[in-house]
């Protein structure tokens, strides 16, 4: 049974094939994993389109966004799919609102406890003071090397 292609819906990749009789399938994934079936390509890419989002999808996340001044705020919420156009993450937060993230910029982490989100949040504002002391240390020894050889030439 030939592979036809492999393609991406709505977050997961499936293996189009074609049996003998020239009837399209693919298996698919999770604990209620079956074989979907169809006359044509299109008719199965559409079948497997209506199974994705029968599926409820809910993975307790932590989100940290970078704020302007330097801090992070996490964020806590459910991870409930892909966007099918714009391959965002569709975010259920425990606020209530929603949102779209992109794949870019943002750390999305394991659901962080309340405990494990203080210690975050604590090591990073460590981080930020230790980079400023780095770069105030960096500044403070800087040296003008034109300088420094031009008063060597001078000196007698």
């Amino acid at each position: 049974m030939p592979l036809v292609k492999k393609i991406d819906i709505d977050g997961t990749d499936y293996e189009l094939n074609v049996n003998a009789n020239g009837e399209f399938w693919a298996n698919t994934i999770g604990a209620d994993s079956h074989t979907v079936k169809a006359p044509t390509m299109d008719a199965l890419i559409t079948k497997l389109r209506a199974e994705a989002r029968k599926k409820p999808m809910a993975i307790p996340v932590s989100v940290v966004f970078q704020q302007h001044r330097g801090g992070i705020e996490v964020r806590h919420g459910t991870i409930t799919g892909i966007h099918g156009r714009t391959r965002n993450v569709l975010m259920a937060w425990d606020t209530g609102d929603k949102q779209q993230l992109d794949n870019y910029g943002n750390t999305i982490l394991a659901r962080l406890t309340d405990e494990g989100t203080t210690d975050l949040v604590r090591l990073h504002e460590a981080k930020q003071r230790a980079a400023h002391a780095y770069d105030t240390q960096i500044e403070a020894c800087r040296v003008n090397v034109k300088e420094l050889i031009d008063k060597a030439k001078n000196e007698p």
